[in-house]
């Protein structure tokens, strides 16, 4: 674990509120000159706290579906495994995947063009590997709603909670410099108009017109940071909640926790498997489980159970 002063975590959240935003602005609400700030944010992705500086894309805006999948494996050698994990995680539709305890082993999502993207997708994974996969679950995201990480600010407080949400959407048209301008910033937000103007060979004024009409559309929600939680005192945990019946009023209160608890990150609401999914960013288990109690007392008229 790595210590940090009070402006290490503030620069963490005001980049995870904005990762694009110039140094100057990062400075002022953090009380540093610009070179420090630069120097400080240089050294937070040098120590591996910070992993990217990402783009929040509405892919459904694209007209792109999001499926994910658990798998639980069995008969399986870890060269196997390693195996399996590496042509998942080649495929460059495949946006997220991990190794997780619990029911599951894995859990990957998959960007698609279509249903039958997906689907040519799975039955070739199958091929390869259908000896050792004992169950698999697949659903796909309806809404899904990205929350700041609160958790970053000492006091746990902000007066006007952002929110960014995907899904639900109408598509919209987009070119192929407006594609190319999203791919580049869905890696590295912090890239400039004028780096961003020569890979795609537009000036840097229309850059920055085309990237305005994106956030004017909603296909840029916002921009925000990658970390290495296990470095900053953290970890990752995934919780999916089945519900026993919907009420709209108690589900519109469970997401408003969600949105005012510090360590819940995601929600996100799937067709199929679970009823809703939070991700969540906690110290540690007994914290996890004291959160855990917490929502299922307070909306135990909603949630049957918890996985």
């Amino acid at each position: 674990m790595v210590d940090l002063d009070l402006k290490d975590w503030k620069i963490l959240f005001e980049l995870d509120l904005d990762s694009r935003q110039s140094l100057q602005a990062i400075g002022k609400k953090v009380g540093l000159s610009k070179e420090v700030a630069n120097y400080r944010i240089k050294k937070l992705h040098e120590k591996g706290i910070i992993t990217s500086f990402f783009t929040r894309i509405d892919t459904a805006k694209l007209g792109i579906l999001i499926f994910r999948t658990l798998i639980r494996l069995y008969n399986i050698t870890p060269e196997k495994e390693a195996a399996l994990i590496e042509y998942i995680i080649e495929n460059r539709k495949v946006g997220w995947c991990v190794s997780v305890d619990g029911a599951w082993d894995l859990n990957f999502i998959y960007w698609a063009d279509s249903i039958s993207d997906f689907s040519g997708f799975w039955r070739t994974l199958l091929s390869k590997y259908g000896d050792y996969i004992q169950e698999k679950e697949v659903s796909v995201f309806d809404k899904y709603i990205q929350f700041p990480k609160l958790f970053l600010l000492k006091d746990k407080k902000l007066a006007n909670i952002p929110s960014f949400p995907c899904g639900r959407s109408k598509v919209v048209k987009v070119d192929k410099k407006d594609i190319k301008i999203l791919s580049t910033l869905a890696s590295n937000s912090r890239t400039q108009s004028i780096d961003l103007a020569e890979k795609v060979g537009i000036s840097a004024k229309s850059v920055s017109r085309k990237i305005k009409r994106l956030k004017d559309l909603g296909v840029i929600q916002g921009y925000g940071i990658s970390l290495n939680l296990r470095k900053i005192g953290f970890t990752y945990f995934k919780l999916h909640l089945f519900f026993k019946r919907f009420d709209k009023k108690r589900f519109k209160d469970l997401i408003a926790f969600c949105r005012h608890n510090p360590y819940i990150l995601y929600t996100n609401e799937p067709i199929g498997a679970t009823d809703l999914e939070l991700d969540i960013n906690i110290e540690d288990e007994d914290s996890y489980h004291e959160l855990l109690n917490e929502i299922r007392y307070k909306f135990s008229d909603l949630i049957k159970d918890f996985e």
